[in-house]
């Protein structure tokens, strides 16, 4: 049964330094480790995609099997590319960061799959000059005597716990 697809070459514009690429196949792990051979480069898109993710409730789980993947590539002569760092295996500070990255993203349960990739989540926030320095006035004000007085009064709706995190303790001076 096929689990996921792993892309062994993509072009991306200008990355494909020092080699060429010769076909593009999309297919399994089992099938990426039998196109090896001696001196071959083998391009995928992030190194972690090796692992296979139905070793994850076996001993050692997915970093165990994706340390096995990287062996057997290597023993048959090998060298991994991985395109969305450019980093490859031939070279033995590459090696060792890219591997390290990969083992990592697999403990920790985020992998990026773009460059673009952000923190999951809403973003912050961002409110107007004109709309802060109302605020403002209003957060510092001793005429209004808690928060929910302050909230009535500002406007881009802003709440009493936007303006702590934006400001801190009420009537500071």
């Amino acid at each position: 049964m096929e689990l996921h697809k792993i892309p062994t070459a993509i072009h991306q514009g200008g990355q494909l330094r020092r080699s060429a690429v010769v076909k593009i196949i999309e297919g399994t792990r089992q099938e990426f480790e039998r196109m090896t051979a001696p001196g071959r480069l083998l391009a995928l898109h992030h190194l972690f995609l090796l692992a296979e993710p139905g070793a994850r409730g076996k001993a050692g789980g997915r970093r165990k099997d994706l340390w096995a993947a990287i062996k057997r590539i290597e023993a048959k002569g090998g060298v991994l590319w991985e395109l969305y760092t450019g980093r490859r295996s031939d070279d033995p500070k590459h090696r060792d960061e890219m591997i390290e990255e990969a083992i990592e993203a697999l403990t920790r349960g985020r992998h990026k799959y773009r460059s673009d990739d952000r923190r999951a989540g809403r973003p912050r926030r961002e409110w107007p000059k004109d709309v802060l320095e109302h605020n403002e006035k209003v957060w510092n004000s001793r005429h209004h005597q808690n928060w929910s007085v302050c909230e009535k009064h500002f406007i881009g709706g802003m709440t009493g716990n936007d303006a702590w995190k934006q400001w801190g303790k009420r009537n500071k001076d």
